[in-house]
């Protein structure tokens, strides 16, 4: 099966029906259509494309936007080794996938759907997010199986909007409450009233939550989706995260999705994994979890992970602020280990027999959900191919391991990225096309001063 292939026929259940069934069910929701939000999804995890007319969005024609969209970087900047005026700064085709077609969160008659980006001669753009992980799905197809992810979002809810922030000089702002609520039920009012419209939104798009609840940092909050496609889990989670930040918007608040947001504060993306088989049945629940002797496939995932993931952090931790998150006892991952239950190491294994999965922890707030999704995969597809067996799994702090450190800094990610291993798992083109966009925001970021350069420096320049 190509990228094509899958392109067109990934085994989603929602929205397979024709465009004229999706307007008539609109319709019949009492929320007829005007306009479809048609956007690809850029190599930053942001939603870029063009609102059309309801009446003049075509399905089956192809809409131009501009190939820059997949060459620049994190401020729309064109990276000029990757796209320049002698490119002409010519468009891409972009074919919408109606497999996710859906009510936009938030925005009464207005459907999203996203596309595909596809070159000048009809095929697939290869550094396209969405062709990442629809190879990587195909890899793990051609072994008879495939995978079901559900994402566990953290972001911190903070007073002030981002203008507001722009012009205080982006100083941290003050969380909307600053006690350790994880798991209370005594937000203060304002949350509640947030977290009952934010949940009514995403239901009445057809967005389930499956939970939300407040996190232990101050004005943290975390959000769950039922697990099922990763196409449909990436989907989900872009749209939750745009209407989070609306939804903030409209009552003068921010929704912070930064990976530190401030000194001390982590916010994650954790990952939670199965593999099923042809017949549907969940894979890891096939033997008893992590035995000495085990050759199992999830003792396989869990050593690709382990092999594979150092190779491919920029996927998963995209941004210098990145890094700041991984601290000893913060709950985020400082090694790349794992345990039975453990959430001190960076692969969690969790849950009992068909309800047996991994929780991938090392990605954060800020990691780009198809990359994020695709080094996952392309990870365990290395293990079950390779058959590598895990190390022992932590029975203590895995702060306290002696397994490999994650990187400590972007630079060095993109140092182990620009690897025949990535390379291998990932194809040539793909990991020189990011390299080359990692190494731009570093040296974007190395030219700046910043409030710690003042504040340590300038009373002894």
């Amino acid at each position: 099966m190509t990228t094509t292939d899958l392109i067109t026929d990934a085994g989603l259940t929602q929205h397979t029906q024709s465009w004229p069934a999706f307007l008539q069910q609109a319709a019949a929701s009492g929320l007829p259509l005007h306009s479809v939000w048609l956007t690809v999804v850029d190599p930053h995890g942001r939603l870029k494309g063009k609102r059309i007319s309801q009446e003049y969005f075509d399905p089956a024609h192809p809409t131009e936007m501009c190939g820059y969209l997949m060459t620049s970087d994190g401020r729309n900047n064109p990276v000029t080794e990757l796209s320049n005026g002698d490119t002409g700064y010519a468009d891409m085709r972009v074919i919408p996938d109606l497999r996710s077609a859906a009510l936009m969160p938030g925005e009464p008659g207005v459907a999203h759907v996203f596309g595909h980006a596809h070159g000048p001669d009809g095929a697939p753009l290869a550094i396209d997010p969405h062709a990442i992980l629809a190879r990587q799905l195909d890899r793990l197809a051609q072994l008879g199986l495939r995978a079901k992810i559900g994402l566990e979002a953290e972001f911190v809810l903070q007073h002030g909007t981002r203008e507001s922030m722009q012009r205080l000089g982006h100083r941290p702002p003050r969380p909307v409450f600053t006690r350790n609520l994880d798991y209370s039920a005594d937000a203060p009012p304002s949350v509640h009233a947030y977290l009952d419209a934010f949940a009514q939104a995403l239901s009445d798009s057809g967005h389930p939550v499956e939970t939300l609840k407040c996190e232990g940092a101050p004005g943290q909050l975390e959000v769950t989706f039922r697990y099922g496609d990763p196409l449909q889990a990436c989907w989900w989670h872009l749209r939750m995260q745009r209407l989070a930040m609306q939804l903030a918007e409209q009552k003068h608040m921010t929704a912070n999705f930064m990976a530190a947001p401030q000194t001390s504060v982590g916010n994650g993306l954790h990952l939670h994994l199965s593999l099923w088989d042809k017949d549907d049945e969940p894979v890891f629940s096939e033997t008893d979890p992590l035995e000495e002797s085990s050759t199992s496939r999830l003792d396989q995932a869990v050593g690709g992970l382990l092999a594979t993931l150092p190779a491919l952090a920029p996927l998963y931790a995209p941004t210098p602020n990145s890094y700041r998150r991984y601290r000893k006892d913060s709950f985020a991952p400082t090694r790349f280990n794992y345990g039975l239950d453990n959430r001190t190491c960076a692969v969690r294994v969790v849950g009992e027999g068909a309800g047996r999965h991994l929780e991938i922890r090392v990605p954060g707030a800020d990691a780009h959900p198809f990359l994020a999704v695709a080094s996952a995969v392309a990870s365990i597809v290395h293990g079950l191919t390779k058959q590598v067996k895990p190390p022992t799994p932590i029975a203590a702090s895995g702060y306290d391991d002696v397994a490999p450190h994650l990187p400590p800094t972007l630079p060095d990610a993109m140092d182990a990225f620009d690897s025949p291993a990535a390379r291998e798992a990932l194809g040539a083109d793909v990991v020189e096309h990011y390299v080359t966009l990692g190494r731009a925001l570093v040296a974007t970021h190395d030219q700046q001063v910043s409030d710690t350069d003042r504040r340590l420096w300038f009373e002894r320049a």
